[in-house]
């Protein structure tokens, strides 16, 4: 029980972070580049989603 929780929880903290900006984009500053931090957000959310489906199967099984 504890660790789907645990799951969920990581789950939504993954998608919830996911609008998280190291940098505005409206207003880049001196360095008109994005940070590379943005650069990984996507692969970032896919595994979350699914090292949790992983873990709830692996759960479910054992």
């Amino acid at each position: 029980m504890k660790t789907t929780i645990k799951s969920i929880v990581l789950t939504l903290f993954l998608l919830s972070s996911s609008l998280i900006f190291a940098e505005d984009p409206l207003d880049p500053g001196t360095d008109p580049g994005i940070a590379p931090i943005n650069d990984y957000i996507l692969p970032m959310i896919v595994l979350g989603i699914v090292l949790s489906f992983y873990l709830i199967k692996k759960k479910k099984t054992a």
